[in-house]
């Protein structure tokens, strides 16, 4: 039977080969990375990603994104969208057509 992790903060805590190798240990085929790495001291903005003109916030997942590249039999990745975000269509489009690309979050505060 094939296991699939429905989402792991790969980058949080480990790096690709350490996260391969617990997946492996556990019996894990594939996952889906949310990826996080936290907060700056003093911010609630989840890292990586970058405030926009208009008070949003617009993650990023390169790390998530170059571990499905390089495996993708192993990774796919799911992308946060802050719902302000005056991109949020692209973005979502994007994510959409990259045969990576698993899932979207819709977040941002009011």
């Amino acid at each position: 039977m094939d296991i699939v992790d429905t989402q792991i903060h790969l980058f949080l805590t480990t790096g690709l080969e350490g996260g391969l190798a617990a997946m492996d240990a556990l019996g894990i085929q594939a996952a889906i990375i949310d990826e996080f790495w936290g907060y700056d001291e003093g911010s609630d903005e989840p890292k990586p990603g970058h405030k926009l003109e208009n008070g949003a916030y617009r993650p990023l997942a390169p790390c998530s994104q170059m571990a499905a590249l390089h495996h993708p039999d192993r990774f796919s990745y799911l992308l946060r969208i802050d719902h302000r975000d005056p991109d949020l269509d692209s973005l979502a489009k994007q994510t959409a057509a990259n045969p990576s690309g698993r899932a979207v979050r819709f977040e941002g505060r009011q």
